[in-house]
């Protein structure tokens, strides 16, 4: 259940981050959000290592749904965190906000929510909170459908 606690405290993490950090690239951040990135994207890396490794079948980690859904975010999260700035500290430039489209690094920010998916594994472990989820997601059909006919 540690994984799941990561989980939430990642959540609250990318808004803080969200909210707090301007720098457009890791390396340009303040040291705590390059420190706090790297933690969780250790974490989740070898959380995803040690579940490939518990497969008896390694072929079996391709089919299972679940583990396919997390090493794509983990991907995502590891080429984020460490690829990206390694490449970009290997061209030579120290300022890409002149020669890369802006606006087109801040939609990729935005990617960074994608995480936040992670939190189905609280979902999975929980399910009274599915159960309140899938509630909710049917009455939202209900109340649209009565603020458009209160608008009309």
């Amino acid at each position: 259940q540690l994984t799941v606690l990561v989980v939430c405290v990642n959540a609250v993490w990318i808004a803080v981050d969200t909210d707090s950090n301007t720098a457009l690239f890791l390396y340009e951040a303040d040291p705590i959000f390059q420190i706090v990135e790297n933690v969780f994207c250790t974490y989740f890396f070898l959380e995803i290592c040690i579940r490939f490794g518990a497969f008896e079948k390694k072929c079996n980690a391709l089919m299972d749904k679940w583990f396919m859904f997390d090493a794509i975010l983990v991907l995502n999260m590891v080429v984020e965190t460490w690829l990206l700035p390694l490449m970009f500290v290997a061209m030579g430039s120290e300022d890409f906000g002149n020669t890369i489209d802006v606006s087109m690094l801040r939609m990729l920010r935005l990617v960074k929510l994608t995480r936040l998916s992670r939190i189905s594994r609280l979902l999975r472990s929980v399910p009274e909170l599915a159960i309140i989820v899938k509630a909710i997601g049917l009455s939202a059909r209900s109340v649209c459908v009565f603020f458009a006919l209160w608008l009309v």
